[in-house]
């Protein structure tokens, strides 16, 4: 579940302008030919649930590019331009902090080259479809991925909707409202949109994952890990009831029937991990992404063919979680191989020990336990 949200975040907006620059964009609609470029932000931030604690906070940020094919409803997708960064400091979890306040961390060579070999998606009337991504792509690098291509996930022809009479004030606005089921980063479940009609060329939707409603979530859960009574445990709260996520779009309808642009999205998520109850919170995340369209039009550079593809969905892969899990219980080896390793594990163990240490010497009481 961690890294889904790191995933199902990693992505968001700066606090300034995009730092690649927005030129002027004529494009009305996604079409086969061109390309468009998007700048994508994103930022995690994890702490304990009490008021001033330390935040440990994920930015990245990549310039994505986007191609549709000559072939119907296949697109290409490509990271370039990777930046990440973290911080340990005490900053607002809901603002997105500028790179320049954080440390910066390079990515190795193998690294990079994971994240930037291409995918291609199936993309139908804004729903995505199979996923290929190359033979040697890495579950954590697919799900980076992943989690940009579900923020291009809307529903523009309303399919599998469940439809309900819309009250007087709602069509006097131009205001459209509908519930229907969508595989997603989070998992399979219902979605709810509302689409509001600025104007004849634009259009603003909101979508709204309801997780008391899945059917499928890609995550780890556990059983009682105890051996004291627990008064709490027969009111159990369910991790889909302390999760939310809303994505804002901003759309241009396209000339042709069932067309469209996103021209930006944003990503807000929250996670509460209680797995006892309510009073008993152990982590809070927050997770604020955002693409903004910044690039469309004639092709500067095509984007490679997949090789040696493997087809997944967009629900997030929990592949490694799953053999860590594995491993800490049998000691079998053969899960390793399903965990990336790290090759500067030595130093940054290093780097825990002596923060630890000098937080102890500044007096400061350290929140260990649960995590």
């Amino acid at each position: 579940m961690k890294l889904i949200i790191l995933c199902g975040l990693l992505g968001l907006a700066l606090a300034s302008l995009p730092s690649y620059g927005r030129r002027d964009i004529n494009e009305v609609e996604f079409r086969a030919e061109r390309e468009f470029r998007y700048q994508f932000d994103g930022q995690l931030s994890t702490a304990l649930p009490i008021s001033e604690s330390q935040k440990a906070i994920t930015r990245i940020q990549s310039l994505v590019t986007v191609q549709p094919e000559s072939s119907e409803y296949w697109f290409r997708m490509q990271l370039r331009n990777l930046r990440w960064a973290t911080s340990q400091e005490q900053f607002d979890s809901l603002r997105v902090q500028p790179f320049e306040e954080m440390e910066q961390v390079e990515l190795d060579k193998e690294q990079q080259r994971l994240l930037t070999l291409p995918i291609r998606f199936n993309y139908k009337h804004g729903l995505v479809g199979d996923i290929e991504f190359d033979g040697e792509d890495q579950v954590w690098s697919r799900n980076i991925k992943k989690s940009i291509i579900n923020m291009l996930q809307l529903n523009y022809i309303k399919k599998g909707v469940e439809s309900r009479e819309m009250t007087e004030e709602e069509t006097t606005y131009k205001n459209d409202y509908f519930t229907t089921v969508e595989r997603t980063l989070e998992g399979e479940c219902e979605v709810v949109y509302t689409r509001i009609e600025e104007s004849k060329e634009f259009e603003q939707w909101t979508k709204s994952v309801n997780f008391e409603k899945c059917t499928v979530r890609p995550e780890v859960r556990y059983g009682r890990r105890f051996v004291e009574k627990c008064e709490e445990c027969q009111k159990t709260v369910s991790d889909e009831k302390l999760s939310s996520t809303v994505m804002t779009f901003n759309v241009t309808r396209g000339q042709s029937e069932n067309k469209f642009l996103i021209r930006d999205v944003e990503l807000r998520s929250q996670h509460l991990f209680a797995p006892v109850s309510e009073k008993n919170q152990l982590l809070v995340s927050y997770v604020y992404n955002k693409l903004n369209l910044i690039y469309a039009g004639e092709v500067e550079k095509t984007i490679e063919k997949i090789n040696g593809e493997e087809k997944e969905t967009l629900i997030y892969n929990s592949e490694m979680e799953i053999a860590e899990e594995k491993f800490a219980m049998t000691g079998d080896e053969k899960y390793l191989r399903h965990i990336p390793m790290w090759s500067n594990k030595v130093e940054i163990i290093k780097n825990i020990f002596n923060k630890m240490m000098k937080d102890i010497e500044s007096g400061v009481e350290l929140e260990t336990t649960h995590l």
